[in-house]
């Protein structure tokens, strides 16, 4: 009985997601399901966050760019997900291990950075390589890529915008 119910209720939620889903345009639609199984990240309009291009991974003069990604982030969900980029690690609330990392590419004028994880990340949350891509000078879309050739072919695995956050407020959930 306990079964039916259960059953009965899921089917329900269904069909009312499917419903509220049909009310919107197709491409609000998309963007919301993608978004959905992407980190729960909201839709943007100044960044079209289901694009994926092919990238270059460019390795002129490494040692000598700028690193303007580094610094203290928030997701905009609630404080539910923050981050830290030093010069040797990347660490997330959601694991909160510290994850040393290399810069693999930098385009200065895309402002696109590719950064390779030099350990697993044992919460899931990053993958073998963050891309990390300036939407503005306080928004960054991070993007999740398994391998060096998918972030060439475009093929990430996840995407989460961040806003820069000031460190004091970021630091203490990363403890």
């Amino acid at each position: 009985m306990q079964s039916k119910k259960i059953y009965i209720s899921c089917t329900i939620l269904i069909l009312l997601l499917v419903s509220a889903c049909q009310k919107q345009n197709n491409e609000d639609a998309q963007t919301s399901l993608f978004v959905a199984q992407n980190k729960n990240v909201p839709p943007s309009n100044s960044l079209n966050i289901l694009q994926t291009n092919p990238h270059e991974i460019k390795t002129e003069n490494l040692g000598n760019i700028s690193k303007i990604y580094l610094g203290c982030y928030s997701a905009g969900n609630k404080g539910a997900t923050n981050m830290y980029i030093s010069p040797e690690f990347v660490q997330t609330t959601n694991g909160k291990e510290k994850i040393p990392y290399v810069l693999i590419s930098a385009d200065k004028n895309k402002k696109i950075y590719l950064l390779k994880l030099l350990q697993k990340d044992k919460s899931n949350f990053l993958q073998g390589y963050e891309s990390i891509t300036f939407v503005n000078d306080d928004e960054i879309l991070l993007e999740d890529y398994e391998s060096e050739e998918d972030f060439k072919n475009g093929d990430r695995s996840g995407f989460l915008r961040f806003a820069k956050d000031k460190c004091k407020t970021v630091l203490p959930f990363l403890k």
